[in-house]
C-alpha cells in the first residue's frame, strides 16, 4: 500500500494558534445495530391445516401448524447444509405467509448473532492487534516514527519530505502494526461464526425474493410495511460491491492496532458515535485516529456538532459551487462562524475535492504541507463531513 494522492484534487489549508476550548461532550443515543427496528411478529398459528401446500397461494394467510414446526426444526443446530436448504424450501412453500415467518426469524436471530459476532472479531482483531505490536522490532518501529514526526516538529514540512521520507516510513508502520480483516477471519472462530451469518444472510435472501413475489402476484395487497425490522443485512440493490457486515469487519480491523489503553477508551467512544456519520466519513476519523495512534501522537474525540458545521460546509461548496474556507452564505464566512453556529469551537480546517472515500481524502492531507501539520498536530478534537467527492475536516482544542 503506497500513500500517495493518486486523485486530482484541489486543496487548501487555514492553521491558526492552537487555542483552548471548551469541549462539548457528545451524546450518544443507547447503541444498536444499523438500521434496527422492533423484530417483526411472525403470523398467527392456524391449526386446522397441517399440510405444506404444493403451490404458492395466491394471497397471503397465517402459517399453519406445520409451517410452524418446520420454523422450529430449522433452529436445530446439527442440520447439515442440505437438510436446510430444504425445510427453508418447505417453508417457502407456502407463500408470504412463509417467507414472512421465516424471515421474522433469521432477522430475530441475525440481531442476536450479528451483535456476539462483533464482539468476537472485534476482540480476536485485538489480540492480534498485541501480537503485531509484541512482534515488531521497537527500534525500527521507533526509527519509522522518528521519520513520519521529525519533519512536522522542526517545522521542515514539505512536500519532497513528505513523499520522499514520511510516506515510506508511514507504510510500513502500518504494515508492521495494523490489522487487516482478512487476518481476523483466518481466526478458525471467528470464521465459523462468520459461516453461521452467511447462511441466515442466503436465507433472508430468500425470503426477500419469496415476498417480491408474492407482492406481484397480489397486488393489491400491497402498501404493508414488508421491509423487515432493518437488523438483517440490507439488500443487494442497497448496498452494491460490499455490504454493512463486510464494512463493520474493516472497521474492526483497523481498530484493533495496538494502543494505549486511554486512547482504546476513546476509540470505543468514537465508534459508538458513528451513528451520527456517514460510513465514509466515520472510516475517515478511524483512519486517521488510527495513524496518530501508531505515530505515538493523541487519539482525537468525535465532536459531533463541529462534524455537522464540517458537512454543512461541504454542501455548501457542493450546491453553491466554490472551493474556499471562505463561504457567501450569510453566517458562515469562517470555520470559526460555522463552528459557533454548530454549538461547539475550532482551531483549523482542511477542505479536499476528488475522493470519494473519508480515509482518501486524509491522505491526500497527509501529503500537502499545511494539512498535514492540521491533521497530525495537538487537537483534542475533530470532525469530518463529506458529500460526494467534497471534505471538511475540522479540528478544535
Amino acid at each position: 500500500m503506497r500513500l500517495d494522492n493518486r486523485a486530482f484534487v484541489v486543496v487548501l489549508a487555514l492553521l491558526i494558534p492552537l487555542a483552548s476550548a471548551r469541549a462539548d461532550d457528545l451524546v450518544i443515543e443507547d447503541y444498536q445495530p444499523v438500521g434496527a427496528k422492533k423484530p417483526a411478529t411472525a403470523p398467527a398459528t392456524q391449526a386446522h391445516d397441517d399440510s405444506a401446500p404444493t403451490s404458492r397461494p395466491a394471497h397471503d394467510g397465517p402459517l399453519p401448524a406445520e409451517g410452524h414446526k418446520l420454523l422450529a426444526r430449522l433452529a436445530q443446530p446439527d442440520l447439515t447444509p442440505e437438510e436446510r436448504q430444504t425445510l427453508v424450501g418447505q417453508v417457502l412453500a407456502y407463500g408470504q405467509a412463509g417467507a414472512k415467518a421465516l424471515q421474522a426469524k433469521c432477522q430475530a436471530q441475525w440481531q442476536v448473532k450479528s451483535k456476539a459476532y462483533r464482539i468476537l472479531f472485534y476482540q480476536e482483531a485485538q489480540k492480534l492487534g498485541r501480537s503485531k505490536l509484541a512482534e515488531v522490532d521497537k527500534a525500527q518501529a521507533k526509527t519509522w516514527q522518528d521519520e513520519v514526526n521529525a519533519p512536522r516538529r522542526e517545522k521542515k514540512v514539505t512536500k519532497e519530505v513528505l513523499h520522499d521520507q514520511a510516506g515510506p516510513a508511514l507504510e510500513k508502520l502500518m504494515g508492521a502494526l495494523v490489522v487487516r480483516r482478512e487476518e481476523v477471519l483466518a481466526v478458525e472462530a471467528v470464521a465459523q461464526r462468520r459461516r453461521e451469518l452467511e447462511v441466515l444472510e442466503e436465507t433472508l435472501a430468500r425470503c426477500r425474493l419469496a415476498a417480491e413475489a408474492g407482492d406481484k402476484q397480489a397486488p393489491e395487497q400491497a402498501g404493508g410495511d414488508d421491509a423487515g425490522d432493518g437488523s438483517s443485512p440490507p439488500a443487494a440493490e442497497n448496498d452494491p460491491g460490499q455490504g454493512e457486515l463486510e464494512r463493520t469487519e474493516e472497521l474492526l480491523a483497523l481498530m484493533g492496532t495496538a494502543m494505549k489503553a486511554s486512547d482504546r477508551r476513546l476509540t470505543d467512544a468514537n465508534y459508538e458515535a458513528r451513528r451520527h456519520l456517514s460510513h465514509e466519513e466515520f472510516a475517515g476519523l478511524l483512519y486517521l485516529n488510527v495513524v496518530r495512534a501508531i505515530l505515538d501522537l493523541n487519539v482525537m474525540r468525535i465532536d459531533g456538532k463541529l462534524c455537522l458545521a464540517a458537512r454543512d460546509h461541504s454542501k455548501d461548496m457542493v450546491e453553491r459551487k466554490f472551493f474556499s474556507h471562505s463561504s457567501p452564505v450569510v453566517g458562515k464566512a469562517s470555520p470559526w462562524d460555522r463552528a459557533r453556529r454548530a454549538g461547539t469551537s475550532a482551531n483549523g480546517e482542511c477542505i479536499a475535492a476528488g475522493t470519494g472515500r473519508g480515509a482518501g481524502a486524509i491522505r491526500m492531507w497527509f501529503f500537502s504541507p499545511g494539512h498535514h501539520v492540521i491533521i497530525l498536530g495537538g487537537s483534542g478534537r475533530v470532525s469530518l463531513g463529506g458529500v460526494g467527492a467534497t471534505w471538511t475536516l475540522m479540528t478544535g482544542g
